[in-house]
């Protein structure tokens, strides 16, 4: 799961003391704020700041690990108890619902997550009926949390560990047969930029779902004309089909 962005602001005309001297208190966020913002790039030199003026810096924090939806609601929910996310932000990425004395609400939650995989299937909604499976079975091999390397009468496939939804053959990148969400970076994250600021190319964030059951199993960050990045390249031993030949044995 993506993180958000460093960012650098200045706020001018902010009239930030004024503001503390009137309210009793210091502003806790940019949104308390008037003036005008200007969104600074990295390493800017010459930036000059008056008296009115507020500089702001938002730290990037840490990626997410795994599938949001995929998260235990509990843990979720002593995040929000704790401040590190907001409600909203819970319902909207988690698919996390509390209700109105901020308690887990089990089958709102429940209701949001699924709707939330069916929206990452989107047109390809229809494709869960008419996924292949293959059960689990010796000599199968874990690739990642979940995504499975399984051999099979016709060679090696790539499987999803959810729902066993066959994805691709062994010697194939599993992405092949995922249903792939492309967002404009510049739409990635809490506050979205524009990515001219920073970038001289058009960059996307490609989400890499299983057709059979929406799961999330990749991330990637690439240029639009990119192919999708082929990150991983095993061959199951003693099965038929043979590896590429940029394959790892």
């Amino acid at each position: 799961d993506p993180t958000s962005r460093t960012r650098f602001a200045m706020v001018r005309g902010a009239r930030a003391r004024e503001a503390a001297v009137r309210d009793h208190r210091m502003p806790g966020c940019l949104d308390e704020l008037g003036g005008e913002r200007v969104h600074i790039p990295p390493k800017a030199g010459n930036v000059l700041q008056g008296r009115d003026d507020v500089f702001s810096l938002a730290w990037t924090s840490a990626g997410g690990y795994g599938d949001p939806l995929e998260r235990d609601p509990a843990a979720v929910l002593c995040d929000v108890a704790q401040g590190y996310v907001s409600a909203p932000w819970a319902q909207a990425r988690y698919g996390v619902c509390l209700d109105g004395s901020g308690a887990l609400d089990e089958a709102a939650t429940t209701a949001r997550r699924e709707a939330l995989r069916r929206e990452r299937l989107g047109a390809a909604a229809g494709a869960s009926t008419q996924c292949r499976r293959i059960p689990a079975g010796d000599g199968e091999l874990r690739v990642a949390d979940a995504l499975m390397l399984v051999p099979a009468a016709d060679g090696s496939w790539y499987v999803c560990g959810r729902c066993r939804a066959a994805l691709a053959p062994g010697d194939a990148n599993y992405k092949a047969g995922c249903v792939v969400r492309v967002t404009p970076v510049s739409e990635v994250g809490l506050a979205p930029l524009d990515a001219r600021q920073f970038l001289d190319e058009d960059f996307v964030y490609r989400e890499y779902c299983c057709p059979g059951c929406g799961l999330l199993l990749q991330g990637d960050f690439a240029r639009s004309g990119d192919d999708d990045l082929w990150d991983i390249r095993l061959f199951l031993a003693g099965a038929t089909t043979a590896p590429g030949p940029e394959s790892a044995a």
